[in-house]
């Protein structure tokens, strides 16, 4: 009874302060009670910055939802939208968040 199929978001141009629970409670507000899982991916600050010795974000996360009508709803309504002062882009995403099992679906 596994869905291969994901119901994830890719955005991009987030602010380097968002965090992943101001970027869940921003769709929470879309579709509520409909994200699944959240990840904004994170490095570590560059050496001689006044970050140095912390992690920084990307600029870019993923949104999962639960079904594809809380996806699509998100797309549509997130995509140039403002988020921490930042328009922010959303696409379609094929990559899993819930328990990192990657999986891709097999049709095109």
């Amino acid at each position: 009874d596994e869905d291969v199929i994901s119901h994830s978001l890719f955005v991009k141009n987030l602010n380097f302060t968002t965090g992943e629970d101001s970027l869940s409670a921003f769709f929470e507000k879309i579709a509520p009670s409909k994200v699944v899982a959240v990840k904004i991916p994170t490095k570590a600050a560059p050496e001689g910055s006044t970050r140095e010795g912390q992690t920084m974000s990307m600029g870019y996360g993923f949104v999962e939802f639960k079904d594809k009508q809380s996806c699509t709803k998100a797309l549509k309504e997130g995509n140039g939208s403002m988020l921490d002062g930042h328009v922010v882009e959303v696409k379609r995403s094929d990559k899993s968040l819930a328990g990192d099992k990657n999986q891709k679906s097999s049709k095109p």
